[in-house]
């Protein structure tokens, strides 16, 4: 294989090598946005390099009105590379009026989703940059996750049987934009982006510019190393707790964890062990439920129980006890 000069396109052909890439087709989601660009023809080169089908999915979610014809534009692009394209199209009226990142988001992931299972995809490659690391981050800290949930997202991490792999998630913004201008890309401007409307815009163009003004410095790589930072304690307490598992027993109407023989836990090792339980078996709880866990584990509390959506946990003298239905 050739030595590779770009620096750019190194960072994607040696993050692929890492997974093993396979001939199997990868799909990528699309906006025509600078990093999604960047993504497409940094992703053509590669596949013509590892020798596998690249699949390109757009979302229309029918917010703008100029958004069609930007559909159609970039279905013309990615056709003259002789790619596939696969597009849906969204109406306002689909969307509720709360929320409509939180909305938009689930709709593009399961629009990728349903493509990914019809084409038997590797993987689902998404354009996320280091300053999308940041915004996650800081929006975490804000909101008072757990240390180990500031890792925000991840190189490699799965949704359900969905791979999802971010290749740029290491890279700036400002080095995307001089990768397309040095090629002459010119990528789609998207006003939404830059609406205040949403959080998303107000943290990039209002509070990311005005924190950093305040410390003299620009913030977003230092939250991006606490991002790393907490991948690497979230990795840690991980492997440190598989052994804690080994107790769990599951039958079609339960799934119950038995955590008398490792008792008694320092609390911040129990704290994450129930936590990574629960994400196992995807319960995601507010941290007051969580508080109201570990103090009935520590305390030996007899048969409590909590509901939160839809979801029964039983907790029976160090015993955790989730139902099924």
């Amino acid at each position: 294989m050739l030595k590779i000069r770009d620096p750019l396109l190194k960072t994607v052909k040696d993050f692929l090598k890492s997974k093993n890439v396979s001939s199997q087709p990868i799909l990528m989601g699309y906006s025509g946005g600078c990093d999604s660009k960047a993504l497409l023809y940094l992703s053509l080169e590669c596949s013509l390099l590892f020798k596998f089908p690249l699949y390109v999915a757009h979302i229309d979610h029918g917010w703008r009105d100029e958004s069609d014809a930007q559909a159609k534009e970039l279905q013309k692009e990615v056709e003259g590379l002789g790619l596939r394209f696969y597009v849906k199209v969204l109406h306002f009226e689909d969307f509720e009026k709360k929320n409509l990142e939180q909305q938009g988001r689930e709709k593009r992931l399961s629009f990728f989703k349903e493509l990914y299972q019809k084409l038997h995809c590797q993987a689902l490659l998404l354009a996320h940059h280091a300053e999308d690391q940041a915004e996650v981050v800081l929006k975490r800290i804000c909101e008072g996750a757990h240390l180990t949930s500031l890792r925000g997202m991840q190189l490699d991490t799965r949704l359900e049987e969905m791979r999802i792999w971010r290749p740029l998630l290491p890279v700036s913004k400002k080095s995307l934009r001089a990768w397309l201008e040095k090629r002459a890309l010119i990528p789609i401007e998207d006003p939404t982006n830059e609406s205040s409307q949403f959080l998303r815009a107000r943290m990039r163009k209002e509070i990311f510019p005005e924190l950093s003004r305040l410390f003299g410095k620009e913030i977003a790589g230092n939250l991006c190393k606490l991002g790393r930072q907490a991948q690497e304690l979230d990795s840690y307490f991980y492997q440190k707790n598989l052994m804690l598992f080994t107790t769990q027993k599951e039958d079609d109407s339960k799934i119950e964890w038995d955590l008398n023989p490792f008792l008694p836990l320092d609390r911040v090792e129990l704290c994450y062990a129930i936590k990574q339980w629960l994400r196992m078996q995807k319960v995601l709880l507010p941290s007051s439920l969580m508080d109201i866990i570990i103090k009935c584990v520590v305390k030996n509390k007899v048969k409590k129980e909590l509901l939160y959506k839809n979801k029964l946990l039983k907790i029976d003298s160090g015993r955790l006890i989730l139902i099924k239905k």
